[in-house]
């Protein structure tokens, strides 16, 4: 007998009858681990033959016989009839309905009462328990069939959730009748439901994260993921009563290969998922680095190109997630433009002509007409749009982009030779303060990629380290972006930066730089020099080949783009020879202003809070202290010139001089001069007692600085005590001042409300300095581990 088979056989109702309530739990829970561990054997086996899809229904399938008999011993306990399911159903919803369930996912259960069926009641409240006992999660409720249309009425989640309603067991005509009853309200409320899921959608990506191209992407949540499939699925269903994606074909505007796509991103992202639950043996869907690196083995993505396996598992589900988030922004500008979510748009009225080819549209720019694609000079009119659309602060339409995505191919040769397309790019990099949506735009549909083959190359290229949270491409992007903000914003905190963005003459070369800095990834390690080695040819293109000084100004900034950064965290930037060597490297105070602005904005976007206040302030002064060596006075003082003046006032000069003699030489560099006032304040407390603490709110966290006697294992006891008190630590930071260990935690807790609650600070606090009081280690010892995972995928 098959393994299929002996599965089947031991759920057969001559099997389980026979059985205990407590036999039969033990039994199903034994199973459901053993089918697991089967499945994912076979889906590791069979990786290149067995579709995601394919696992998805397996799963469903042995869900299916799971339940079978939870129900069937729920109806003998609720002395129900013989035949039960004569006016009643159960039917199964979400992905279990879709016959799309992951292993770890929770099972979505409707029980319809068609009639006045009395013993429903028990069954449920019977087939729950021993569902919850055998480890199911379970979101589930009983419903009269004639109170559905007034909830579905008024609840667009429990309406979306019944389009993948699937009868597990129901009388004959039930499900029909609840098709028909469900279509009829999402008729009568069709434009209130899309408009309510087109703001959910968008929500739940603001929430997740509104790049697709974070490097531990969420292959659920994030824009592109299973979430964003599932609306297409039900928009579907609202248009045609179908939930096959093809049926979004009569929308007009999504084709038959974007269905392909699509299919083909569904498919893999199921397979991911559900590699993912496998191996982690529970609910798991952030693919992190350490899966990344596990599936590419089993998957069987080796080295090539320069690029490791990994490397391009993730570039192929970057593309996936790219274009279904296209194709959910052309569904939701479709469903605009006919009305589906209020009133039609009146394009004719609204729209104004930006030159002869193109007219806008509520700030958006389309094509006026099919013929323009017949022209001779299409590369260079499409350029001078994008410049025009960059100066004037619009945007071009997602239909734009898919036209000109189609249409690349014309971009050849004596094409892209055109002085006056380079002309053309170098005003559209030169919009500091709103290039990054232009040229954001550009790359989505392939226009940048063409036009910079260097940048094309990186598209969609993760930097697979903990340090970088985006692909390549996106990281730039985000730098250029940033750049824009220092330009826009006034913030007190980059004054100096704000000051050096907003007088540069020629900020186009910054941005190519930027564009330009991280293109020798695509070769591999050395990426600084490679990067370098592509910064001539591209200049030539863009029409500065005759121009020594622009070439050279962005050749030095792609080559030393990593020296300030390296120096301000690895050296002592007070040292004389440090900077005598970097003044000689970088020559004059321009390119230093250059250098500086470039490296900020870099580290600045490999991910929000990654880049420390305190390694900022290293920056600045560095930058500061060069100016000076350069002979030239920094308009703004030195950013740890305020925490001097801030304890001077305080406290004197004569008791302020000694507080900073005894902390180490970086401690003004790394705090604020709040914050080393309340330093301050906490080292005279302490010193009068035993010890001494406070908690800040920071920010969606809680900031712990903490002063007790310094003694050996003191990081390990507070760090155990403040995991005693359910908080989880973020960022740590420790100095020693007189004898006195100086300790600062960021902290985050599960429950939001407690990282505002006096009380529970207060708690925290004396857990703290208790622990720090103890005899060393005591605290530690206390933190255990979990029990290791037995199923394991690498």
């Amino acid at each position: 007998m098959s393994d299929t088979g002996q599965f089947l056989s031991l759920l057969a109702p001559d099997q389980m009858t026979s059985l205990s309530r407590a036999e039969t739990i033990a039994r199903i829970k034994s199973l459901r681990q053993g089918e697991w561990q089967r499945l994912c054997a076979m889906q590791r086996e069979h990786i290149n033959e067995i579709t995601g899809r394919d696992m998805t229904t397996a799963v469903t399938v042995a869900s299916d016989a799971l339940i079978a008999p939870l129900i069937d011993r729920a109806l003998v306990a609720a002395k129900a009839p013989s035949t039960p399911w004569t006016t009643s159903g159960i039917f199964a919803l979400g992905g279990y309905g879709r016959g799309e369930l992951a292993p770890h996912s929770d099972i979505d259960l409707m029980v319809v009462d068609g009639g006045q069926t009395p013993w429903l009641a028990g069954f449920w409240e019977q087939f729950q328990t021993m569902l919850w006992d055998a480890g199911f999660d379970v979101g589930a409720s009983l419903r009269h069939i004639d109170e559905l249309p007034r909830l579905l009425a008024d609840d667009v989640v429990t309406t979306c959730a019944l389009i993948d309603a699937r009868p597990l067991y129901a009388a004959p005509g039930l499900g029909q009748r609840l098709a028909d009853l469900l279509w009829r309200v999402c008729q009568q409320r069709r434009v209130s439901f899309l408009r309510q899921r087109v703001e959910d959608m968008e929500h739940s990506r603001r929430e997740a994260g509104e790049s697709r191209y974070l490097l531990e992407p969420d292959v659920k949540r994030h824009p592109g993921g299973l979430r964003d499939l599932l609306f297409l699925r039900q928009i579907a269903f609202f248009e045609e009563r179908s939930v096959d994606f093809h049926a979004l074909r009569s929308l007009g505007t999504v084709s038959f290969d974007d269905v392909k796509e699509v299919l083909a991103a569904h498919d893999h992202l199921l397979g991911v998922r559900a590699l993912l639950h496998f191996r982690h043996q529970r609910r798991q869907d952030t693919l992190r680095l350490i899966d990344q690196m596990a599936l590419a083995d089993i998957l069987g993505y080796t080295t090539a190109s320069r690029l490791r396996g990994v490397e391009i598992l993730m570039r192929r589900h970057y593309r996936y997630c790219r274009q279904v988030d296209q194709t959910v922004g052309t569904v939701i500008d479709r469903l605009h433009d006919l009305g589906r979510l209020g009133r039609r748009r009146l394009l004719v009225r609204m729209r104004r002509n930006l030159d002869g080819d193109f007219s806008i549209i509520a700030g958006q720019v389309y094509l006026r007409r099919r013929e323009f694609w017949d022209r001779d000079d299409v590369p260079a009119r499409l350029v001078h749009m994008c410049r025009m659309v960059a100066e004037r602060g619009l945007s071009l339409a997602r239909a734009l982009r898919r036209d000109i995505a189609d249409h690349l191919y014309l971009f050849q040769g004596e094409q892209l030779d055109d002085p006056a397309l380079a002309a053309d790019v170098m005003a559209i990099l030169a919009q500091v303060g709103r290039a990054r949506p232009i040229l954001e735009q550009m790359h989505d549909c392939g226009l940048l990629g063409v036009i910079l083959p260097e940048f094309g190359a990186i598209t969609c290229l993760m930097q697979f380290d903990s340090y970088h949270r985006y692909t390549v491409d996106e990281h730039s992007l985000i730098a250029i972006g940033l750049l824009d903000q220092l330009v826009r914003a006034s913030d007190p905190e980059r004054a100096d930066l704000r000051a050096i963005a907003t007088s540069l003459d020629r900020p186009e070369l910054l941005v190519l730089a930027l564009l330009l800095h991280d293109a020798g990834k695509i070769m591999g390690s050395g990426h600084v020099a490679r990067g370098a080695m592509m910064v001539p040819a591209v200049c030539h293109r863009l029409g500065l080949g005759l121009d020594e000084t622009a070439t050279e100004e962005v050749h030095f900034l792609v080559a030393q783009h990593l020296l300030l950064s390296d120096a301000s965290r690895m050296r002592d930037i007070h040292d004389p020879e440090l900077l005598a060597r970097l003044s000689a490297i970088i020559g004059t105070p321009r390119r230093l202003d250059l250098l500086y602005l470039l490296t900020s904005c870099d580290s600045r976007a490999v991910g929000e809070g990654v880049v420390a206040r305190w390694q900022e302030a290293l920056l600045a002064d560095l930058h500061d202290l060069l100016r000076q060596t350069m002979g030239v006075q920094a308009d703004l003082p030195a950013r740890h010139h305020g925490v001097h003046q801030a304890l001077d006032e305080a406290l004197g000069p004569v008791a302020a001089q000694a507080f900073l003699q005894a902390a180490p030489e970086s401690y003004p560099y790394q705090v604020s001069p709040e914050e080393a006032l309340i330093d301050q304040a906490l080292l005279a407390e302490a010193a009068a007692g035993s010890g001494a603490g406070r908690c800040l709110p920071s920010d969606g966290a809680v900031q712990v600085r903490i002063v007790v006697p310094d003694r050996r294992l003191l990081v390990a006891d507070t760090a155990a005590a403040i995991t005693t008190q359910g908080f989880n630590v973020i960022d740590a930071r420790n100095w020693v001042i007189n004898g006195y260990a100086l300790e600062v935690f960021t902290l985050v807790h599960p429950v939001a409300d407690h990282m505002s609650d006096p009380a529970r600070h207060q708690r925290l606090i004396t857990a703290i300095l208790d622990a720090a009081a103890s005899e060393p280690g005591t605290s530690a010892s206390r933190i255990t581990t979990p029990n290791p995972i037995q199923i394991s995928l690498g």
